[in-house]
């Protein structure tokens, strides 16, 4: 799987089985996703979870487990996690400084491999400053089931 960033909330994740287009919504193909419920588009297994105003969206593809938080950060109760299962990727919304502390919990609820915040530019700085990143920004990523560390929590900043 490739994932890109095309704009500060929207990222393509490019599969074998397609493109996915996310940001509020899904758009595989001609099928727009935006809502709560079980789909299955091109191969593409997709849960959408409804979260505080917001759907969470789930995505199993690739033998990877990605979840995107599409707007806002926040506070995941314990059914919700459950719901999610074994999350490897996490999109995370960076929203600002006021959110960065909710952003850093929703990362420890789900305790994903891999996370990609996104948002504008200088929240996302700020998050990898807060963070500790040191890793320069890339304009894509490969990932595969089999790159992602078990051990470790890796940051990558998108561009």
């Amino acid at each position: 799987m490739q994932i890109s960033r095309l704009g500060s909330n929207q990222i393509e994740l490019k599969t074998r089985q397609g493109v996915v287009v996310a940001d509020s919504q899904l758009r595989i193909g001609t099928v727009t996703i935006d809502g709560p419920g079980e789909y299955d588009v091109a191969g593409i297994a997709i849960q959408g979870l409804l979260g505080e105003g917001q759907t969470i969206y789930v995505l199993g593809m690739e033998d990877v487990r990605l979840c995107l938080v599409p707007e806002k950060p926040q506070r995941f109760n314990q059914a919700l996690i459950e719901q999610m299962g074994s999350i490897d990727i996490a999109i995370v919304p960076v929203v600002g400084a006021d959110t960065l502390a909710d952003t850093v919990t929703l990362i420890n609820d789900l305790e994903p491999n891999l996370v990609i915040p996104m948002g504008d530019s200088k929240a996302v700085e700020e998050f990898a400053k807060h963070s500790g990143v040191t890793s320069e920004p890339v304009t894509a990523l490969k990932v595969t089931k089999s790159t992602l560390s078990p051990d470790e929590r890796q940051t990558v900043i998108l561009k």
